[in-house]
C-alpha cells in the first residue's frame, strides 16, 4: 500500500471529529482517520532538548524565550 500524503489523510475529516485540549493536543475520534494521519506524518520526532537549560535558575528568571521548556537543575 502506497503511503498517503498528509492532505490525502485529512480528506473528509470534519471539525466534529476533532477536539483540542488546553495544551494544543488534537484528538481524532475516528480511529481509522487517526491511523491514516499517523501513517502520513511518519514516526514522531523526538522532543528536542531545551537550548536554554544552562541559563535556567529555580525561579526561571533567566529562562527565555519559553519558560515551559526550561528544566532547572
Amino acid at each position: 500500500m502506497a503511503k498517503q500524503s498528509f492532505s490525502e489523510a485529512l480528506a473528509g475529516l470534519s471539525v466534529e471529529e476533532m477536539s483540542v485540549d488546553e495544551e494544543g493536543r488534537v484528538t481524532i475520534s475516528d480511529p481509522e482517520t487517526a491511523r491514516r494521519l499517523r501513517d502520513a506524518i511518519g514516526p514522531a520526532a523526538a522532543a528536542a532538548e531545551p537550548t536554554n537549560t544552562s541559563h535556567c535558575s529555580p525561579n526561571t528568571s533567566n529562562c527565555s524565550p519559553n519558560v515551559a521548556r526550561c528544566n532547572p537543575t
